[in-house]
């Protein structure tokens, strides 16, 4: 009896053994794959860094080591339960563990932004703004589809390739007692990886302490955890208040219908608002009809957009709120449309509506327009598909803008507003213009760009291309509008919902961070004849939520509705000195932003509460930095006296 306990002893044993060897290949390649992985996206990221990475490089070795680790433990422990059904659908967990880990190294290159992060807001849209927001990302259902396909088979090749490892390892002397597995468990090792730990940890406090909260970020959201031991958001400049309330839809109507006055004259006002236009590159080879434009009339010599994304950038333009609102008002669900257009139909304006662009992005129609596009007179939309790219859309939308420039030759008292969609990416033109700006990828291929940041030239000239084809199309409107005799008693704006950038600053298009690439757009105005307003404007910096305040201005000759539209007339002298700019948070208001001021001086902060900003209760002061993002390193009382006004009319001090 005592022979056979013994055996029993010795293949339990034996049977522990095998359980944690033929773990080994299988783990010990999931360890590989994300250690690589992230030390390739620190050294990505250190790129654009002054701190040291290494310290970012050893926590990515030890967190993919427990990771693995982890998986490698548990996978035994169901193994040694014999939960056959239960360990496959583990290793299934590991293998979408992998995918999250190669989605997430995308995320983080091409938005900055983690996709823990990304899937805490995807939860708070709703199922339509989800379906917008994987057409906004110009990925073809068909590539989704093979993403399921090929996740579906790494499945399959994960079953066996577990079996086979198993297989492996239980023939092999090397997975020993003596070999490898010789390695583990003694006390003294463990004794050395907790004062490699301790030293870890000093080495931590030491490098991260003296480290800006931005390059922190850029460098912990390469890692597999996000984090490490310790964190600089202790240092930074943390000011005690949250973000004043807004108007309500009520409250807007009300002010609407008390102050709007008829208007002697309504001269015709047309208002392009183009995707994707970076100023920089409306040069005279590239953009000759706008660059004639803007030498003619009105530019701006610093104009920022109300944040680095379509939908909010939108909102501060017609809302004429700073970016900080936007969460709060798409909250309650506007039904009536945005005020400013409200006001112009009240004063005897008709909407003429033409968009290339998907309104429908985070139900942006129903903000702007009201339910149904309730206050457009009429409109012609022209959405963007396989059979029918952007190019072709925008070619229709300006063509039925032009028509309807003749049919009202002879009529006053019409707005005509029109969204441009062929400079988004990636980036649609003519075949047969393709010689303009070359050479070019004939795709984007977004893996290579971001990893690699292969053919960036090449992915610049699709964009020239691109804005080259829409300055023509502008180019077309400003010509029927001249041929019809009613250029000089038009009011034309034309402008941008944000910049691109081409990893001048670590990323690529935008909706990533809040360089001045990503937020440098155009705004050229020609307020009718040249006459005393055009004469007059006095701004030198404006952005989004100046540009309706500033016709209502010259249709009223006066200041009107400052007391619910947050812009100012660009033909003020005394002008709220500062442009905010918020970052693209969901459909939530922005969790970080930007406020500029006259002085060149740009303050980087962000809500204590990214997921709720309005319930924050204080705000990180990220750092300081001039227009050619050198930081600065300001006393609080000179932080006090640059940026205290502006924080002071934005938020309420606790």
């Amino acid at each position: 009896m005592r022979g056979n306990r013994l055996k029993k002893d010795q293949g339990t044993g034996s049977k522990k053994k095998d359980i944690l060897i033929f773990n080994f290949v299988y783990f010990g390649l999931l360890f590989v794959f994300l250690a690589v992985l992230h030390i390739y996206s620190i050294a990505l990221a250190a790129h654009f860094s002054s701190s040291s990475p290494w310290v970012f490089v050893i926590h990515a070795i030890i967190q993919a080591g427990l990771e693995a680790g982890i998986f490698a433990y548990i996978a035994a422990l169901l193994h040694k339960k014999g939960w056959n059904i239960t360990q496959k659908i583990f290793i299934a967990l590991t293998v979408i563990a992998l995918v999250i880990h190669f989605v997430d190294f995308h995320l983080v290159r091409l938005m900055d932004l983690t996709i823990w992060y990304g899937i805490d807001f995807v939860l708070d849209e709703s199922w339509r703004n989800f379906l917008e927001l994987l057409i906004a990302s110009t990925v073809p259902f068909t590539k989704i589809l093979l993403g399921i396909v090929v996740f579906t088979a790494l499945l399959l090749l994960a079953f066996y390739f577990f079996r086979r490892s198993q297989l492996f390892v239980q023939n092999k002397k090397m997975f020993t007692e003596s070999g490898i597995l010789g390695l583990i468990g003694t006390k003294k090792r463990k004794v050395a990886l907790l004062a490699t730990l301790l030293s870890l940890g000093v080495w931590d406090y030491t490098a991260v302490n003296s480290m800006g909260i931005k390059e922190y970020d850029r460098l912990a959201k390469a890692l597999p955890w996000k984090r490490v031991f310790f964190s600089p958001d202790n240092n930074c400049v943390k000011i005690p208040c949250r973000l004043k309330p807004t108007l309500k839809e009520e409250e807007f109507k009300e002010a609407v219908a008390t102050q709007t006055l008829p208007l002697k004259k309504k001269p015709n006002v047309y208002i392009f608002v183009v995707e994707t236009l970076r100023e920089e590159f409306l040069t005279k080879e590239v953009a000759p009809n706008l660059y004639a434009f803007k030498q003619e009339n009105i530019s701006i010599p610093t104009t920022r957009s109300s944040s680095n994304t379509t939908p909010i950038s939108w909102f501060s333009l017609f809302f004429s709120q700073t970016p900080l609102q936007f969460g709060e008002i798409k909250k309650d669900s506007w039904e009536s449309g945005c005020p400013t257009v409200q006001i112009l139909k009240q004063a005897g304006y008709k909407l003429h509506l033409y968009s290339g662009s998907r309104l429908s992005y985070y139900e942006m129609d129903r903000m702007l327009f009201g339910s149904n596009y309730r206050t457009a007179d009429d409109y012609y939309i022209a959405l963007p598909s396989r059979d029918h790219p952007a190019w072709q859309c925008d070619h229709a939308t300006v063509a039925k803008l032009c028509d309807d420039v003749r049919s009202y030759k002879d009529e006053e008292g019409h707005l005509f507003v029109t969204f441009i969609e062929s400079t988004h990416f990636d980036y649609s033109w003519p075949k047969e213009q393709e010689k303009a700006f070359g050479p070019i990828c004939d795709e984007i291929n977004f893996f290579m760009a971001a990893c690699l940041q292969e053919n960036i030239n090449k992915i610049k000239n699709r964009y020239r291309n691109a804005i080259h084809y829409v300055d023509g199309l502008l180019g077309e409107f400003f010509t029927t509008v001249e041929s019809v005799g009613r250029m000089n008693d038009s009011v034309i704006v034309v402008t941008a919902d944000h910049g691109e950038e081409f990893f001048e600053n670590g990323n690529l298009f935008h909706a990533s961070g809040l360089s001045q690439q990503q937020i440098t757009v155009p705004l050229y105005c020609r307020f009718g004849e040249p006459n005393r307003h055009s004469m007059q404007v006095a701004a030198q910096m404006a952005s989004h939520i100046d540009v309706l305040p500033s016709l209502l201005h010259h249709l009223y000759g006066d200041v009107v509705f400052d007391n619910v539209l947050q812009g100012e007339s660009l033909f003020l002298e005394n002008r709220w000195p500062f442009i905010v700019t918020g970052r693209y948070n969901g459909c939530r208001s922005p969790h970080e932003f930007l406020i500029q001021n006259d002085s060149g001086k740009i303050l980087h902060a962000r809500f204590s509460n990214p997921s709720n900003p309005a319930e924050s209760r204080a705000i990180h002061i990220l750092n300081c930095k001039d227009l050619n993002s050198q930081f600065l390193s300001l006393p609080p009382e000179e932080m006090e006296q640059e940026f205290g006004p502006a924080i002071t009319k934005l938020f309420s001090k606790l």
